[in-house]
């Protein structure tokens, strides 16, 4: 997992003729070459019309104009140090990104005051006993209603069993929430046509029986 293809700009299911590029591509399909180091890719995101590229250890940001792809990583990168990035599937929601890094540290990837771009925020310093606990190699995390969910395990590489909540309006965690087998999240819209976001309803999937529960 070392390279991102994308697609044609303006049709996303042409992949023909893709090639690699280095910094900037044209409208033609195309191959992010993201094998100078940092692990291998966690997972895609999108956040104020940009792409983020997720590695272990680094984080890119790519940008599309009307005819131009370009890719810069988030923090310096010199192929040989560990910057930030993601053990597993960030999760986007709200006005920034959540992903937590190698070492158990979770990130807001998101806008402060004052400040006129993306800042990596640490936000589990203050649990950091819990977190240090908990493993996330499968972590499946999601925002609804002004809070992230975070799904995790209490034995490595073993299923969700443990569910972080942060609340983002008022900057502070919830009690963990325990036994909650969650293998990955989804919001239901109930009035869909009436477009009433106030319908919205949580829902996630069980690891370890064939049912999927309502939160």
């Amino acid at each position: 997992l070392a390279a991102v293809y994308f697609s044609r700009y303006g049709n996303a299911a042409d992949f023909v003729g893709a090639s690699l590029v280095t910094g900037s591509t044209a409208a033609s399909p195309g191959i992010f070459n993201l094998a100078e180091g940092g692990g291998a890719v966690s997972g895609i995101c999108f956040d104020e019309n940009s792409t983020y590229i997720v590695k272990r250890n680094i984080i890119y940001k790519a940008q599309l104009t009307d005819a131009l792809y370009s890719i810069t990583p988030l923090k310096p990168f010199d192929g040989k140090s560990q910057t930030v990035g993601s053990i597993s599937e960030p999760v986007s929601g709200e006005n920034g990104i959540f992903f937590i890094t190698t070492d158990k540290k979770i990130y807001y990837l998101t806008r402060l005051a004052n400040v006129d771009y993306p800042q990596l925020v640490p936000i589990s310093d203050v649990i950091k006993p819990t977190v240090e606990a908990l493993f996330f190699e499968k972590a499946r995390g999601i925002v609804f209603r002004d809070k992230a969910f975070i799904a995790c395990s209490t034995i490595q590489r073993g299923e969700n069993d443990r569910v972080l909540i942060y609340d983002i309006k008022n900057n502070l965690w919830h009690t963990i929430l325990t036994g909650w087998n969650v293998t990955d999240w989804s919001i239901y819209r109930k009035n869909y046509k009436g477009k009433d976001e106030s319908d919205d309803e949580l829902f996630f999937a069980s690891n370890n029986t064939k049912n999927v529960f309502k939160v």
